[in-house]
């Protein structure tokens, strides 16, 4: 299949007959990037309603960041863009470790932890500490906790972020285990 093609499909895959017949400006850079850069947000977007513990969620805006940056400084594509891409490929399967000669599968829908394994884990993700904070959960987990402190409950912090309260509940969780 020709790139252009490829491009084209790709794209109508989340923006369908808005992407009709774009084939041919995956040739010009400009509009190339935008069409990019377009379909990061409706990832971002995507990613932000999965049913997934915080810790999944994290290091997926970090590499549609990570990758977000790539697309803007770079004229063509380069191989950090590549592998923010199959990283992110990874966590939506669920792979957070590359420490061993087999992959570590932390991160599945149906998968909990007790305390100890969740110590663990920590250890494995020395690569996660350089990931950025100022990310969407990040930034919407300090929002939770900050709110919490002024003594907001729940439901007011839900309409407030315009989240549901159960989204609510798991960023406070995640706040109390990363006092832990």
């Amino acid at each position: 299949m020709s790139i252009d093609i490829m491009f084209e499909r790709t794209m109508q895959m989340f923006f369908g007959d808005k992407a009709y017949s774009i084939a041919g400006t995956v040739h010009d850079e400009k509009e190339r990037r935008k069409w990019i850069l377009k379909l990061i947000n409706e990832i971002k977007k995507h990613v932000d309603n999965l049913d997934v513990s915080i810790d999944h969620k994290k290091p997926m805006f970090s590499y549609l960041d990570s990758f977000c940056e790539e697309v803007k400084n770079s004229k063509n594509p380069n191989w950090g863009m590549i592998f923010s891409l199959l990283r992110l490929c990874g966590t939506f399967l669920g792979y957070r470790g590359a420490y061993s000669r087999h992959p570590i599968v932390f991160c599945t829908p149906v998968y909990s932890q007790s305390k100890d394994q969740r110590l663990t884990e920590k250890l494995f993700n020395d690569d996660l500490e350089m990931l950025s904070d100022k990310n969407a959960i990040s930034v919407r987990s300090r929002l939770v906790k900050q709110l919490v402190d002024e003594g907001l409950d729940t439901f007011n912090i839900g309409l407030i972020l315009n989240i549901s309260e159960y989204q609510v509940k798991k960023l406070k969780k995640f706040n109390q285990d990363q006092k832990v």
